[in-house]
């Protein structure tokens, strides 16, 4: 549970300092994207905290690639 809370603030966090240049700020998205992840994790796939870890990771590449083809 702890990893899970760590995991939205840290990603609302990351929005919000993204948003210092000017860019949209999507910290609030971001951290629903990662508990969406952990609701995954733990309620469909029934994974452990190694899967937990993947899956944000997995949540931070795919916020990096939408940002990387979103913007010239």
């Amino acid at each position: 549970m702890l990893l899970i809370i760590i995991s939205a603030v840290m990603f609302y966090g990351f929005g919000q300092h993204e948003a210092r240049d000017g860019s949209a700020n999507d910290g609030f998205l971001w951290a629903c994207l990662s508990l969406a992840m952990s609701w995954l994790v733990v309620s469909v796939l029934q994974a452990g905290m190694t899967m937990q870890v993947l899956g944000q990771a997995a949540v931070f590449v795919g916020i990096g690639v939408f940002r990387a083809m979103r913007e010239p």
